[in-house]
């Protein structure tokens, strides 16, 4: 059960205390963007602890990859499949601020072009 399939606009997990995994999310296959140009945001969650219920996701992304205030994830391990990855409205493709137990971004390295 869960969100399945592709959705049209982002993905925006943002501000949740008690969330550990995204553990529902894991039948979605492609993700769109919104208005400023971001596919997908994982900001402010301090539980969380892994990302990878989004590894069926394997388009190019339209817009940019936000991950901010995220201090217990450690990889982006899930993130595999994603294909590209677009702009968004400040011309970001990437953003990561403050994930104190990021060691890893290898999780992207399946994104190819220019960024």
């Amino acid at each position: 059960s869960g969100v399945r399939g592709n959705l049209p606009g982002a993905v925006k997990i943002e501000g949740n205390t008690r969330l550990v995994s995204l553990g529902g999310l894991q039948n979605i296959t492609a993700i769109g963007g919104n208005y400023g140009g971001i596919s997908l945001q994982v900001s402010g969650n301090p539980s969380l602890v892994s990302i990878d219920a989004l590894s069926a996701v394997c388009n190019k992304l339209p817009g940019s990859f936000v991950f901010t205030f995220n201090p217990k994830v450690s990889c982006l391990q899930g993130l595999d499949c994603i294909k590209g990855l677009g702009r968004d409205e400040l011309g970001d493709s990437l953003r990561f601020q403050d994930n104190p137990s990021l060691q890893s971004i290898q999780g992207l390295s399946g994104v190819r072009g220019n960024l």
